[in-house]
């Protein structure tokens, strides 16, 4: 299916880009600035390899730009395998410990840290003198 969508997308493209190529033929000058040469090419060369210059140069700076996430991303990809590398750990030992306990007994837990009294609003006075 995907084929299928990639081949009705490109092949129209495809056959755009052959009609422009044919049609715009005609040599332009290309004068390289700096230098002092002129390069005569056909426009479309031109038109085209201009508008992969253009691409490529986005795609660049889109990598350079997303850097940061990319380094991010790897960073907390790092620390979760960390973590799930110690729950692992953590898991085998109580496993390991459940199964020293004698059977039928609970194993023993730590003590429970006492809850703390919850807190009551303040009572308004009677106004009723």
């Amino acid at each position: 299916m995907k084929r299928l969508l990639w081949l009705l997308i490109a092949l129209p493209l495809l056959l755009l880009l052959v009609v422009f190529s044919v049609n715009n033929r005609a040599a332009v000058a290309l004068d390289l600035w700096p230098l002092r040469y002129e390069i005569a090419l056909p426009l479309f060369l031109v038109v085209l390899g201009s508008l992969a210059v253009g691409v490529l140069l986005g795609l660049f700076l889109e990598w350079v730009f997303e850097g940061r996430n990319r380094s991010a991303l790897r960073s907390e990809r790092r620390r979760t395998a960390a973590t799930e590398r110690e729950l692992s750990k953590l898991r085998q030992a109580e496993a390991e410990r459940a199964a020293r306990a004698p059977q039928g007994e609970r194993p023993a837990e730590g003590p429970r840290p006492a809850l703390p009294a919850p807190a009551s609003p303040a009572l308004p006075g009677n106004s009723n003198r």
